[in-house]
């Protein structure tokens, strides 16, 4: 079963896939490349408007897609994710916070498979949720979890654990 990590971004500068690729490979958390979908040296990965990307990390049978919200989709996950903070009863204590989510203006998607990731893939998807939340001032929500800044730390926990 898939499970959705998102970042919601204020900026509305464009990431290209290109940089995304550029960020993962330069990262060496893997002993041979991964694949990507579109490729590095493809005319369309230096495109500014995409919608989906796939990671092909060595000896994982599933990609990591990274998929860019339409701003239909960013409008219904901004609403999803404020009223999962209501529901959690952080409203008053996380004012900022639900202003901030507001204000989103991008998000990224990462559509993973937890029973097939590897550490060395579960690593990747770390630092690269980190870096687009860093560079396109994010933060990163995970269902059920929390809402977390860039450097990954929590910023609210929806659950006591």
């Amino acid at each position: 079963m898939s499970h959705y990590l998102r970042v919601l971004c204020r900026s509305d500068e464009p990431l290209p896939r290109v940089e995304l690729a550029s960020f993962i490979r330069d990262g060496w958390f893997f002993d041979t490349p991964p694949l990507f979908q579109p490729a590095m040296d493809a005319p369309e990965a230096r495109h500014p408007e995409w919608d989906r990307f796939e990671i092909h990390p060595p000896g994982s049978r599933r990609p990591v897609v990274l998929h860019h919200a339409s701003p239909d989709v960013l409008a219904e996950s901004v609403e999803e994710v404020l009223q999962t903070l209501r529901d959690a009863g952080l409203e008053e204590s996380h004012s900022s916070l639900m202003q901030r989510i507001r204000e989103s203006r991008q998000l990224f998607t990462f559509e993973v498979e937890p029973l097939q990731m590897k550490e060395d893939a579960w690593e990747m998807l770390d630092a690269t949720e980190a870096c687009v939340a860093r560079v396109r001032d994010g933060v990163v929500f995970v269902a059920g979890e929390g809402v977390y800044d860039a450097s990954l730390q929590p910023i609210c926990r929806l659950t006591s654990g």
